[in-house]
């Protein structure tokens, strides 16, 4: 929790949202004191207590003003918005996706590695924090419920020397894992070299999500769903966050015209990603807020979540 105000006041003070953000405030503010001064300067005449204070103690009007745009627009950690004509919502979350409530879906390569390391799964990334979070570094059990998940799916052996496993997956194929009677869903986003190094496409993206939301509305249960913004990491789309998000929205909605089978979805971003890529949350609230408003729900009988 610390860490996140340390992360609103280097947000608040950034000169682009200073800008932006405080000084209109801060000038309206100091307008109104200003008005106030002048009427009962008008009233009263000027040598009323309250003028000579004001006169006296001038840089406490400039205090007061800068706190009240501070307060007024201090950085909102979540936003969250309805779609139109459904029981569903779309919510925006600024924080750790573990300690958020709900299914959490969570990307890997096509070959399902797991092994945490320098050269192939790192520590630091969703997949690795997920593992020792809920396996405590134990990737032998891991692999073994996904192997079991993985049962009667068609894989590609890949040969020759690999750091990672042989046996490839397509894009988009899911494996649902229960640890600690938390639900998981486990999909393969991007491609996995001898090296151990990841690649995806967007197209590979567009594809993922829409799998995700069909397994999801046949084997999953009606749970609210937590993802991060897939691709940004080692998958390494070179789209913005933006970007991705708002794909990310639309393919929910394009999957919501055909079923509910979430009450919301929350998008988790690291207070590290939003200050290190300048992620607009204001810009961003807007264009979710449209989506969720003007996109038209479709009618027709393709796969849930066909990509858009």
């Amino acid at each position: 929790m610390f860490n996140l105000i340390i992360f609103q006041l280097r947000h608040c003070f950034k000169v682009k949202i200073i800008i932006k953000n405080l000084a209109p405030v801060f000038l309206s503010v100091l307008g109104s004191f200003w008005l106030i001064i002048e009427f009962s300067a008008f009233m009263f005449g000027e040598a009323t207590p309250f003028i000579l204070f004001t006169q006296e103690h001038w840089f406490l009007l400039l205090i007061i003003g800068l706190l009240i745009a501070i307060i007024y627009k201090w950085p909102k950690l979540t936003f969250e918005c309805k779609l139109d004509n459904r029981d569903t919502s779309i919510e925006i979350v600024i924080g750790d996706l573990f300690k958020q409530n709900g299914s959490l879906i969570i990307g890997t390569n096509t070959t399902f590695d797991t092994h945490l390391s320098q050269n192939l799964i790192s520590e630091k990334s969703i997949q690795g924090q997920f593992t020792k979070k809920f396996y405590y570094g134990n990737e032998i059990q891991l692999d073994k419920e996904i192997y079991l998940g993985l049962q009667g799916i068609q894989f590609e052996t890949l040969h020759g020397d690999r750091i990672g496993k042989n046996k490839k997956y397509p894009i988009g194929t899911i494996v649902k894992l229960n640890p600690a009677n938390r639900t998981v869903y486990i999909v393969a986003i991007a491609n996995i070299n001898e090296h151990g190094v990841a690649k995806g496409t967007y197209d590979d993206l567009k594809k993922t999500l829409a799998e995700i939301w069909f397994f999801i509305s046949k084997k999953g249960l009606k749970e609210n769903l937590l993802i991060p913004v897939l691709g940004t990491g080692f998958a390494r789309l070179p789209q913005t966050r933006e970007e991705i998000i708002r794909e990310i929205v639309k393919s929910f909605i394009a999957a919501c015209s055909e079923s509910t089978f979430s009450d919301k979805l929350t998008i988790v971003l690291s207070p590290n990603d939003v200050e290190k890529h300048n992620i607009d949350m204001e810009e961003l609230k807007k264009s979710i807020e449209y989506l969720c408003k003007y996109t038209s729900f479709s009618n027709s009988n393709e796969k849930i979540g066909y990509e858009v």
